[in-house]
C-alpha cells in the first residue's frame, strides 16, 4: 500500500524539501501553500491522505485553526504540526484526536524521516 502525505506551509522551499525526502521514502506527496488551500484540497481529496505535515505559524488562516477545519473532515489521520518556536502547549491545547507528532523547525532530513516511521503504521 502507497501512502500519501499533504504538506501546509507557506514556505515553498520547505514544501519542496519535504516532498522530496517523502518522494524518497515512496510516500505520494501534495503541497499547498495555506490553511485555507488545505480546507479546499480536503472538500474535494480528504480521503486520500494518509499523513498531514502542518505549519503552525502560517498568515491568514494559521495551523491551529486550519487544523480545526481539517479534523471535520479526516479527525483520524496522522499530523505533524510544524513551527519555528515551540507550539507544544498550543497544539495540546486542541486535544488532537489523531496520533501527532510536534517537529520543531529547523529539522533535518533525518529527524523527518524518524519522524514519519514514527507516525505512520
Amino acid at each position: 500500500m502507497s501512502l500519501k502525505a499533504l504538506i501546509i506551509d507557506d514556505e515553498q522551499a520547505l514544501r519542496e524539501i519535504i516532498c522530496e525526502v517523502l518522494k524518497h521514502m515512496q510516500i505520494e506527496t501534495v503541497s499547498v501553500s495555506s490553511g485555507q488551500k488545505a480546507i479546499d484540497f480536503f472538500l474535494s481529496n480528504g480521503e486520500k491522505v494518509d499523513l498531514i505535515f502542518l505549519d503552525v505559524n502560517m498568515p491568514g488562516m494559521d495551523g491551529l485553526e486550519t487544523y480545526e477545519q481539517i479534523r471535520r473532515h479526516v479527525p483520524e489521520h496522522p499530523i505533524v504540526f510544524m513551527s519555528g518556536y515551540d507550539a507544544r502547549e498550543e497544539v495540546e491545547a486542541l486535544k488532537p484526536q489523531a496520533p501527532y507528532i510536534f517537529l520543531k523547525k529547523p529539522f533535518s532530513m533525518s529527524q523527518l524521516m524518524q519522524t514519519v516511521k514514527e507516525i505512520t503504521p
